[in-house]
């Protein structure tokens, strides 16, 4: 089983609010209301600590995920 700070927006990265934990919401309150889309490295990401828990590496020279102005 996954712990409650694993979950992250697919979309920004934020740590996802605990009722959107519950239910197993890919985007935050604020991507899903803006329609933002969900991001390839972040799904990557989610999909390696899936798939090997404890062994999901980001590279240090990977730049931080940001939102873009729309």
């Amino acid at each position: 089983m996954f712990k409650s700070e694993e979950f992250f927006c697919l979309a920004c990265g934020e740590k996802m609010a605990r009722p959107l934990q519950r239910t197993a919401s890919l985007r935050c309150h604020d991507c899903r209301e803006a329609g933002v889309p969900i991001s390839f490295q972040l799904a990557l990401r989610a999909r390696a600590m899936t798939l090997r828990p404890g062994f999901a590496v980001i590279r240090e020279d990977e730049p931080p995920v940001r939102r873009t102005a729309a």
